[in-house]
Order: C-alpha cells, then sequence, then structure tokens
C-alpha cells in the first residue's frame, strides 16, 4: 500500500489494537490482585 494515507491507517490501526488490549486487560478475571488494583475496580 503506497497511498499517501498509508500512515493514517496504520496509526488508526495501532490505535484500535492498543484499545482491544486496554478492554482485555481490564476484564480479565484474575486468581490475584494488588490493593492499587482493587481499589481501582471498586472506586
Amino acid at each position: 500500500m503506497n497511498d499517501p494515507d498509508e500512515g493514517a491507517v496504520i496509526r488508526r490501526l495501532d490505535r484500535i489494537e492498543s484499545l482491544l488490549t486496554a478492554v482485555l486487560e481490564r476484564e480479565t478475571v484474575r486468581a490475584w490482585y494488588t490493593t492499587e488494583e482493587v481499589a481501582r475496580l471498586v472506586s
């Protein structure tokens, strides 16, 4: 893809990937949580 919009597409895909990672990390149930993580989840 040698299109002038290639950079914009790549940046957009990077942002989507970052958001998906954040959602997965937030929704992951774990056996142990740190005090900071519990505070963030219940606040």
